[in-house]
């Protein structure tokens, strides 16, 4: 089988793994996120890499190896977490990380009715400030469940910019500042 086909056969069978281990438990969706993640920074690491695709190393040693790096150390407690590390070194799907992180992301918030927007400020929002903004977030989303991401950007100055997917809503000073020069220029 061709290095291509077995990548993608791989991805199939880790997939289902996800999905059946994952549900819609967020915090273990939660886990597998943060854990997949973790493999994503290092997969470029030169160490990473030898000792994923040596041959000459036996799978208990890779694994060994993998549960000593601050990224993957949670290994030693969870079959789960070792069990994709196995799918990943087994098939070599190091450069289709990103792709997996992102079907494992779209699928569970499919499967969890929930909608993940991300929520940026100038400055850290009171307790107070986040429970109006979620409010109003659900109710112009019908009542769908929206998992919050929390940044902080000070370069906007004041407002928020809510993205969503490929949505961006900019009520930002720095948004708007922009837009009146834009139509400064364009008048």
């Amino acid at each position: 089988m061709n290095r291509r086909l077995r990548a993608r056969e791989g991805t199939k069978i880790l997939m289902a793994m996800l999905r059946s281990r994952i549900g819609v438990d967020e915090v273990m969706f939660d886990r597998y996120f943060d854990f997949l993640l973790g493999l994503s920074d290092i997969r470029h690491n030169r160490t990473v890499r030898t000792v994923s695709m040596s041959a000459s190393i036996p799978l208990a040693e890779k694994l060994a190896f993998f549960s000593r790096l601050p990224r993957t150390a949670s290994l030693g407690t969870d079959d789960g977490l070792r069990n994709a590390l196995v799918l990943i070194i087994l098939f070599d799907l190091w450069a289709s990380l990103p792709k997996i992180i992102s079907g494992m992301r779209d699928e569970y918030f499919a499967r969890s009715g929930q909608v993940e927007i991300m929520i940026s400020s100038a400055g850290a929002l009171s307790d107070e400030e986040r429970k109006n903004v979620l409010d109003r977030l659900k109710e112009q989303l019908g009542g769908k469940n929206v998992r919050p991401v929390w940044l902080v950007e000070p370069d906007l100055k004041a407002g928020l910019v809510l993205r969503m997917g490929t949505q961006v809503w900019d009520g930002s000073l720095k948004g708007r500042l922009a837009r009146m020069e834009l139509d400064l220029l364009l008048a």
